[in-house]
């Protein structure tokens, strides 16, 4: 059994398209990545002049534990699901030894995945991984991905779908807990609302400003500004879910107009409203607010961590000696840490597309 010892290589699939390869290697917690050209592979990779990455590790759980972060920090960048579920598995000529050696041999031919970023996703995963909060968030946010997805063009306000109120109590409890692992993700990175019984977050239906400065400060100690506003998305008629607490005031986006009524929400409001729906729609026991979620609260509370983590775990990858990625996918980096928060707000995730209401296009043309 090859529990430890002396460092290995083992294969994952992920092929860097041509051009997207010019990235150092990367080492993370316990591992190191680099790319091989198509003459290094045992076998062709699935993209001509493509280069597959290759880890380093001393066990095979180390080497997975690689996988699944640089996964998850691929689909945290892509902000949307996969077509189809994606679940590579690390694997060399021996190992993982729960598998047999022809299962082995298939994953060479079988398993390949290219998209552009690879290598900036497993810079990401290589900073993830010497915290475990940001491995943990990273893991949640996936989890809730992959418990509701829908195209992310289908929540585009300019597009005539309205993902309404559903019927079907399958619906509400896929919702609710795709939304409450979403917020956990929040809560792995430190930035939930820190109240209580013994400190309540409203006082008078307005923020305890003792619970806000508190926030606030956590909130610059990772290097986000409290006032950043992020877009949250909100269609259709007023539901019960709003009527028991009002949405913060906001900036109205250019687009609003009749279903259509997307705001503008300070950061530290959006994380506020975040936790009300969690708290009081989504967690415990199914009650009348639950069976009003719909497909853009999860979206618009998922798209947090994902606006958040990008300025926590990206601000630093391609910074001093310890650089992890070269000049062009530095520069990537800061595009996807300073990219609009709008563009988040439309990346929803699901088995089930819930379709009813009346169907709506926005008055202004959609840009991110």
């Amino acid at each position: 059994m090859m529990a430890g010892g002396a460092e290995r290589e083992f294969r994952t699939g992920f092929v860097a398209m041509p051009g997207d390869d010019e990235a150092a290697p990367q080492t993370g917690r316990g591992w190191s990545a680099k790319l091989v050209s198509d003459d290094d592979a045992h076998d062709r990779v699935s993209v001509a002049g493509g280069r597959e990455m290759v880890l380093r590790a001393r066990s095979w759980a180390a080497a997975q534990r690689a996988v699944d972060l640089i996964n998850g920090s691929r689909l945290l960048m892509n902000g949307s699901p996969d077509f189809v579920p994606y679940q590579p598995i690390a694997h060399n000529e021996s190992e993982p030894e729960w598998m047999g050696d022809a299962e082995r041999a298939a994953l060479g031919g079988q398993q390949h995945l290219s998209q552009r970023w690879l290598p900036t996703a497993c810079a990401i995963a290589a900073k993830a991984s010497r915290r475990r909060k940001w491995s943990y968030g990273i893991a949640r946010y996936k989890f809730s991905l992959g418990l509701y997805s829908v195209h992310p063009m289908d929540m585009h306000p300019s597009y005539r779908t309205y993902h309404g109120v559903s019927r079907h109590p399958d619906d509400h409890v896929l919702l609710a807990h795709a939304l409450v692992a979403a917020f956990d993700a929040i809560e792995e990175l430190g930035l939930s609302v820190p109240a209580g019984h013994e400190r309540p977050s409203r006082v008078g239906g307005a923020w305890n400003p003792v619970v806000l400065a508190d926030l606030e400060g956590r909130l610059r100690r990772e290097r986000i500004d409290p006032v950043e506003t992020i877009l949250w998305s909100v269609r259709g008629p007023v539901r019960r879910i709003e009527r028991q607490r009002p949405l913060p005031a906001g900036a109205s986006p250019r687009w609003v107009g009749g279903s259509v009524r997307d705001r503008r929400l300070p950061v530290a409001d959006a994380i506020g409203y975040s936790d009300y729906l969690r708290d009081r729609v989504a967690a415990h026991s199914t009650k009348a607010l639950t069976r009003s979620l719909t497909p853009y609260d999860v979206v618009t509370c998922r798209g947090l961590p994902d606006s958040c983590s990008s300025r926590v775990l990206a601000s630093e990858c391609g910074n001093g000696r310890h650089s992890l990625i070269g000049p062009r996918h530095h520069a990537r980096r800061v595009a996807w840490a300073s990219a609009p928060v709008d563009r988040l707000a439309y990346q929803a995730s699901g088995s089930v597309a819930l379709l009813g209401g009346p169907r709506v296009r926005s008055r202004e043309p959609y840009t991110a």
